[in-house]
C-alpha cells in the first residue's frame, strides 16, 4: 500500500532513473573506448567490446604523455607534470600534423575539438600561475576585459552541455569519469576528441513501425500487483574508430592528476 500512497507517479520516477542511468552508461563506455582504457575487462562498460590502447607509431602517435619528456605513463611521477595549456597545445599539433589528420567536430556552426579532463586534472589546468607562461587565468581575465563573451556562437552550447571554456578551437570539458592509466594511481588519461571517434551502433528497433524505440520498456508486477517494477533492454555496441591501424580522432595526454585536499 505504500506505493499507493505517495504523491509522485511511480513510471514518470522510473523513466528519470533509467535515463540517468543510461546516460551514466552511455558516458562511461565512450569514455572507456576513446581513452584507449585497456585496464576495464568489463565489456558491459566498454559498449561489449574490448578496448585498444592508444597507437603509438613514432611521428603519428595518438597517446602523450606529459610535457613532452616522457615517453611512459609510469615515468610521470611529479606534481609539476600536471595539465596545463602546453599540454592541450600539443595535442592540437598532433592532430593538426596527424596521418590521417583529425578533423574537428561542427559544434554551434564552429569547427572545434573536445578535450574531456577529469575534474582534477581541471583544477590543475586552472590553477597554474608559471612565470612566463600563457594561463588559464590570463585567458579568463582577457575575454573579461575584452566584453562581449556572451556574443560567442558557443556560448549556450557550452554552457548547457557543461563545458568550463574554450582554448583555441577547442572545447574544454570535466567529466569524473576519465580513468587512470593502467596500473598507475595518478596518471589520467585525458583525452581529444574529433569527429568521429568513437562508433556506436543500435541493434533493431523493439516494436514495429516508426514508434518503435531503440529501448524496451518491460513492467512487471509483484507481490500480488501490488508492487510495479520497471526494466529497459537495449541492443548497442560502441569502438573506437580505427583508420589504416590508426586511432582516427582521439589524441590521449596523460597527466598528473592531484586530488583535492
Amino acid at each position: 500500500m505504500s506505493e499507493q500512497r505517495v504523491d509522485w507517479d511511480h513510471r514518470e520516477n522510473a523513466k528519470d532513473s533509467l535515463r540517468d542511468w543510461w546516460a551514466d552508461r552511455f558516458d562511461e563506455v565512450i569514455l572507456n573506448q576513446a581513452c584507449g582504457n585497456t585496464g576495464q575487462a568489463d565489456t558491459k562498460r566498454t559498449g561489449h567490446n574490448a578496448t585498444v590502447a592508444p597507437t603509438s607509431a613514432s611521428g603519428n602517435t595518438r597517446i602523450l604523455y606529459g610535457g613532452g619528456t616522457h615517453t611512459t605513463e609510469n615515468s610521470l611521477s611529479t606534481a609539476s607534470e600536471t595539465l596545463s595549456l602546453t599540454y592541450i597545445d600539443r595535442a592540437l599539433t598532433q592532430a593538426e600534423l596527424a596521418t590521417p589528420k583529425i578533423r574537428p567536430g561542427l559544434v554551434g556552426g564552429e569547427r572545434v575539438f573536445c578535450f574531456v579532463m577529469h575534474p582534477n586534472n581541471a583544477k590543475d589546468l586552472t590553477t597554474v600561475n608559471t612565470a612566463g607562461a600563457i594561463t588559464w587565468f590570463d585567458l579568463q581575465r582577457a575575454k573579461a576585459e575584452g566584453g562581449k563573451i556572451k556574443d560567442n556562437p558557443l556560448y549556450s552550447v557550452m554552457r548547457d552541455a557543461g563545458f568550463i571554456g574554450q582554448y583555441k578551437n577547442v572545447l574544454l570539458k570535466t567529466d569524473s569519469r576519465i580513468p587512470l592509466a593502467p596500473n598507475t594511481t595518478t596518471v589520467r588519461r585525458c583525452v581529444l576528441l574529433g569527429a568521429q571517434a568513437v562508433g556506436v551502433g543500435f541493434g533493431k528497433r523493439f516494436g514495429p513501425g516508426p514508434q518503435g524505440g531503440r529501448f524496451q520498456w518491460v513492467e512487471k508486477l509483484f507481490d500480488y500487483e501490488n508492487q510495479l517494477g520497471v526494466a529497459t533492454r537495449l541492443i548497442w555496441g560502441a569502438k573506437k574508430m580505427q583508420f589504416n591501424s590508426r586511432d582516427n580522432a582521439t589524441i590521449v595526454v596523460s597527466a598528473m592528476s592531484n586530488a583535492v585536499a
